[in-house]
């Protein structure tokens, strides 16, 4: 069983891949943006529309769809702090946070992680 690191991990490569070919990945923004919160927020209000379906009982919604909510917002969060963590070196940063969302990365076969980063995956690596 995924642990639920693993999904909001999942959750951001998903995102990402959704996103970044029309250059609106979080994943690319830095801590600074300001549409982190417009989009944490919105994320936060998709939340609040699963509990509204949930309790007006004729809506078919579920609790799994309040949890894939939850996670989407667990994601952006993540994202956000991954962003504030790596403000030191912004050009470090890109790299290791956007190349990172890639499901099939191999730390050792890549030459842009030759400075001894380790990665987040989807098994719950450490950087």
């Amino acid at each position: 069983m995924k642990s639920i690191y693993d999904e909001f991990h999942a959750e951001r490569i998903r995102a990402h891949e959704k996103h970044d070919s029309k250059g609106g990945s979080m994943e690319r923004k830095d801590w600074r943006d300001p549409i982190w919160l417009p989009v944490l927020v919105e994320e936060v209000g998709e939340v609040a529309r699963a509990l509204e379906a949930l309790a007006n009982r004729d809506q078919p919604r579920t609790h799994a769809h309040l949890r894939e909510e939850l996670v989407q917002v667990g994601a952006m969060t993540a994202a956000w702090i991954d962003a504030l963590d790596y403000v030191e070196d912004p050009e470090v940063a890109d790299i290791k946070r956007v190349h990172s969302m890639s499901t099939d990365h191999n730390d050792s076969d890549c030459p842009r992680c030759a400075g001894g980063f380790r990665f987040p995956t989807l098994t719950g690596g450490e950087r």
